[in-house]
């Protein structure tokens, strides 16, 4: 199994809107209301960096939203044996459109898809049924988990 990822409890700073192919009409008009941040590598380059790490054992990485940061690190040299797996929320099941996180995107997530490494893609559809309640979030394994530094913006 995978470690985690916990060199930098921080949220690390990624790709933003101006570099993800934006589909959707309303997302295009959003981001010219609130301009997006700049651009910043940190977290495509901590994803490398971690890969390549000779004394770590390998991670399991769970994409949330736009995998815009993962393709970026994969286009640059992610070594892929220091992944064991990808959790990637997006996708859809009914084939009539495709969901927020892989139609902002959509160039990024064929290249994470295409990549060799294990994936597991949980659709729109389940992640409809799931909840995250302030018990789930008290439940997780902090400060051990890197995900654990966005655990106030979820509260």
């Amino acid at each position: 199994a995978g470690a985690s990822l916990t060199e930098n409890l921080t949220p690390l700073r990624g790709y933003g809107w101006r570099s993800m192919q934006v589909a959707v009409k309303f997302l295009r008009f959003y981001n010219y209301v609130m301009p997006d941040v700049e651009d910043s590598g940190d977290a495509s380059t901590a994803l490398i960096r971690r890969s390549r790490s000779k004394t770590a054992e390998p991670i399991n990485i769970l994409m949330l939203g736009p995998v815009t940061n993962l393709a970026r690190a994969l286009q640059d040299g992610l070594d892929t044996s220091g992944v064991s797996h990808i959790y990637l929320m997006g996708g859809e099941m009914t084939g009539k459109q495709l969901d927020l996180n892989f139609r902002s995107d959509r160039a990024g997530a064929r290249t994470v898809i295409e990549s060799n490494i294990p994936k597991t893609i949980m659709t729109i559809q389940t992640c409809g049924q799931t909840t995250v309640t302030e018990t789930f979030l008290d439940m997780l394994d902090c400060p051990s988990m890197a995900a654990c530094a966005l655990l106030p913006k979820m509260r």
